[in-house]
């Protein structure tokens, strides 16, 4: 996770060159198959999705870092001198509770957005990726960064085309 940690914060808490680099890829993706501010249909993703799901799902399989579970953290407890952490898994077709509890020594903030190795590193995405309530369409979604200033970050849901903005620590 320290790899992980690394390739997206310098020490300062900043977005490394990587991180930027990674989400303006993501960026490029939307734009060259959604653009600016255009309305996709209901389906569309998940068709694009269906096109592309074998090379999708063989890249994730042979990628070290994907093999990463991205969770959302429910509530935190102590655990001798650990954490245990009740989550979310936000991957799939829908987020699903996880039964058991992730256990760690790092301390993460309550409904932070994370990376879990699936053994006790634990990594927050809090600027980068959030899972929150949509007031738009009264449900939970994934939200990704999509601009970032130093006072404050817009978010967007693209399932539904949804933003959020957030003030930056």
């Amino acid at each position: 996770m320290n790899l992980v940690a690394a390739a997206l914060r310098r020490p300062n808490g900043r977005p490394t060159s990587e991180a930027r680099y990674i989400l303006d890829e993501f960026i490029s993706i939307r734009n060259s198959e959604r653009g600016h501010g255009t309305y996709q249909p209901d389906g569309y993703y998940e068709e694009l999705y269906l096109k592309n799901r074998s090379v999708i799902e063989d890249f994730v399989l042979s990628s070290d870092l994907f093999s990463t579970t991205l969770v959302h953290i429910n509530s935190v407890d102590h655990y001798g001198s650990q954490y245990s952490y009740r989550a979310t898994r936000l991957m799939g077709a829908a987020p699903i509770e996880m039964p058991e509890p992730i256990i760690s020594p790092t301390r993460i903030r309550l409904h932070s957005t994370c990376l879990w190795d699936r053994a006790s590193s634990i990594f927050a995405l809090d600027e980068f990726i959030v899972f929150r309530f949509c007031r738009q369409c009264s449900s939970e979604h994934t939200f990704f960064a999509d601009q970032m200033t130093n006072d404050k970050v817009v978010l967007q849901s693209y399932p539904g085309s949804h933003k959020l903005e957030a003030q930056r620590k």
